[in-house]
């Protein structure tokens, strides 16, 4: 029976396979001692522990053999140690993630708790009033200067549309002008 592998590819897959490391388990009963590997079918004893640890090395040689001559070799499990060990990694990954998001949400808290982080807060939410205006009629100098060059009828589009979004933003304009209020009651620097 030929399942597509030469003598040297055979043994090579054998060997890639012993290459694996597989847990051993070990239960003693009277003076026999009895070795398995939870992830093969494999199972051995002897009354004596190295006896028994060669016959598992046969054993599992054996096994390895007539599973890549029969093709079955990609059934073979990998060792549960490796799924572990790939599974601590990822976990440790995700730990230094989270570890790294929550330190730099504590330094930001930090930091905005600090006194000048405040008060450099309040001295510009003070100058926002001004800059607004300010910034407000240089928009509406460049509007109507270029309102000025329209023909009048994009000219009464512009301006009611205008007059839609001014009457939407009224509320918020209220609602911003109570903090303002209360900007002036604060102390100055």
């Amino acid at each position: 029976m030929n399942s597509g592998y030469n003598m040297n590819s055979k043994e090579d897959a054998v060997q890639s396979l012993l290459n694996r490391s597989y847990d051993v388990q070990l239960a003693r009963r009277g003076d026999t001692f009895y070795l398995t590997m939870r992830d093969l079918p494999l199972v051995v004893c002897s009354d004596g522990l190295e006896d028994a640890y060669q016959k598992l090395d046969v054993e599992k040689h054996a096994y390895f053999q007539r599973m890549v001559e029969a093709g079955q070799n990609e059934h073979i499990p990998p060792p549960s140690t490796e799924g572990r060990r790939r599974r601590l990694v990822e976990d440790l990954g995700l730990f230094a993630a989270k570890g790294a998001i929550i330190g730099v949400l504590v330094g930001l808290m930090a930091l905005a708790s600090l006194p000048f982080v405040d008060a450099f807060a309040v001295r510009r939410a003070r100058r926002l009033p001004a800059n607004l205006v300010e910034l407000v009629s240089q928009v509406s100098e460049k509007g109507f200067a270029r309102l000025e060059g329209m023909p009048e009828t994009e000219r009464s589009e512009l301006l009611l549309k205008l007059r839609k979004r001014v009457k939407a933003l009224r509320p918020f304009y209220a609602e911003i002008e109570g903090m303002w209020q209360e900007q002036k009651v604060l102390p100055s620097d």
